[in-house]
């Protein structure tokens, strides 16, 4: 046989071999067989029904001038420092 048969005989004995190498099975790694099991997969439960928007009038809802009247009121040039101090006060909380 010439020389070249023989190499190339060899070169396929031994990728043969390599393939046959690779295609055995690992054997699991013994400490990932300690991990704890996973967790359940969540079942899907349906949705709570959405209840519908409570309609509220537009008379209970307090807008700036309910508020005029007590202000006027309540501030004068005497306390506007006063009250002003205790606005900021409650602001700041």
């Amino acid at each position: 046989m010439s020389s070249r048969i023989v190499l190339a005989l060899t070169l396929v004995a031994f990728s043969i071999a390599g393939c046959k190498g690779l295609l055995k099975k690992r054997e699991p790694d013994p400490s990932a067989s300690q991990a704890p099991a996973a967790p359940p997969v969540p079942v899907a439960t349906p949705a709570p029904a959405v209840e519908s928007p409570k309609t509220v009038s537009d008379d209970g809802i307090p807008t700036p001038e309910d508020f005029e009247d007590e202000a006027f009121e309540k501030v004068t040039t005497a306390t506007y420092a006063t009250e002003l101090d205790r606005l900021k006060k409650d602001i700041g909380k």
